[in-house]
Parts: structure tokens; sequence; C-alpha cells
């Protein structure tokens, strides 16, 4: 979903919810069952995810992503640090 909006430049909303309606295409075609409330919830979890983001003022662009070894060594940074390293103040 930031993917997605990182590459588009489409608000979350219309990610999340094209996410979800994808998802919900699939899960139809492979033979599950879709309801009202199924579509409904699809087409308005969107929406109210950018609704919250606008309110908190949560700019999902601005996320940076790590990997798990980031934060792993995130919990232990002094053991770690490579004696001259970027991070290093030495």
């Amino acid at each position: 979903m930031v993917a997605l909006t990182k590459k588009t430049k489409l608000p979350i909303g219309v990610c999340r919810g094209t996410v979800e309606l994808t998802a919900l295409f699939y899960g139809w075609r492979l033979e599950g069952l879709v309801g009202a409330g199924t579509v409904i919830a699809a087409i308005l979890v969107g929406f109210y995810l950018q609704l919250v983001f606008r309110l908190f003022r949560f700019d999902a662009t601005q996320v940076r992503h790590q990997d798990l070894g980031e934060v792993f060594f995130g919990f232990f940074p002094a053991r770690h640090r490579v004696k001259g390293g970027a991070d290093s103040s030495e």
C-alpha cells in the first residue's frame, strides 16, 4: 500500500482500496463467498484509512522502511557498531 502510494503518487486511500478490491476479486474467483458487507468493507477501508492519516497529519510517503537486520541491530546499537563506520563519531 505504501509502495503503491510512493510509486504512483495516488492517495493512500485509493491504493488501499485497490489492494482490497483486488484481493476481493481473486477471493471471489477462487469461489469464496462475497456478500454486501465484504464489498462495502473493501471500498470503505481505504477511505477511512486516508481520513485517519489526514486527521493525524501522517504522510505515508515519508515512511522509511527497514530490513530485519536494521531492526535487530537497532536494539543493540553499541555492540554491533563498526569502528570508523559512517555512524561512528570516532
